[in-house]
């Protein structure tokens, strides 16, 4: 799984983000590589390895795989993100996207 202990000459990093309930705002849980997702216009495709990597970080931040989250991939923020089925689809679906200002 590839998490934040990155060697040189890897692809950008994807990270998962959940919202607490209180005024406890944004919270990065985890991160897999990049080049494990393709976003498409309202879901977008995992690919094994990042499937299982977003499937650990959920169970480690929680052990719910249902969970809304964002994914900031990029300057692309993928919102109210959530796995479909039961978790065990290689896609997930989002209510929307936004872009962010890095730097």
């Amino acid at each position: 799984m590839s998490e934040s202990g990155r060697s040189e000459g890897q692809s950008a990093m994807t990270q998962v983000v959940v919202h607490g309930a209180g005024a406890g705002g944004a919270e990065v849980i985890g991160e897999f590589q990049s080049a494990g997702l393709r976003v498409g216009w309202n879901k977008a495709m995992l690919s094994q390895q990042a499937h299982a990597a977003l499937h650990e970080i959920l169970q480690r931040a929680g052990g719910a795989v249902d969970r809304l989250f964002e994914l900031r991939h990029g300057a692309l923020v993928l919102l109210r993100c959530r796995l479909l089925g039961d978790g065990a689809s290689l896609q997930l679906s989002f209510d929307g996207s936004q872009r962010r200002r890095i730097g």
